[in-house]
């Protein structure tokens, strides 16, 4: 292995290799992007969620196509009258009763208030 030294110009003749001082300098073309953007937020993603029609269309046809409806006519003035007392006189069991025969319970019989001095029940003793 050869000691030789290197000319003023740092390049070793021998094998080839230029020296160079510390530290090392680059020059940069453009800026190192490590994170991706953040996506913005818009209006409109709101809009294009599936769940604004199935929101929106129900509550359309409830409020907006019964006024579209001609209400002169009395085949419609009477189906409506017809609906509003179903509504307000169902023909279904009580609540608290269909609850206790689903869940196994007896129904109890309604006891009647009877007058007279008879009673077939239990005296005081």
């Amino acid at each position: 292995v050869s000691t030789q030294s290197t000319g003023s110009s740092g390049i070793n003749a021998e094998y080839g290799v230029v020296l160079v001082k510390y530290p090392l300098l680059f020059r940069v073309g453009e800026k190192t992007n490590f994170f991706e953007k953040r996506e913005t937020w818009h209006i409109t993603d709101i809009l294009k969620s599936p769940m604004v029609p199935m929101l929106v269309l129900p509550v359309f046809f409830m409020l907006v196509l019964p006024k579209l409806k001609d209400m002169q006519d009395p085949d419609t003035k009477k189906e409506i009258e017809d609906a509003s007392k179903m509504m307000q006189n169902p023909q279904m069991p009580d609540m608290s009763d269909m609850l206790t025969s689903l869940f196994g319970g007896t129904k109890k019989p309604k006891k009647s208030i009877t007058s007279g001095s008879g009673g077939g029940g239990r005296g005081r003793r």
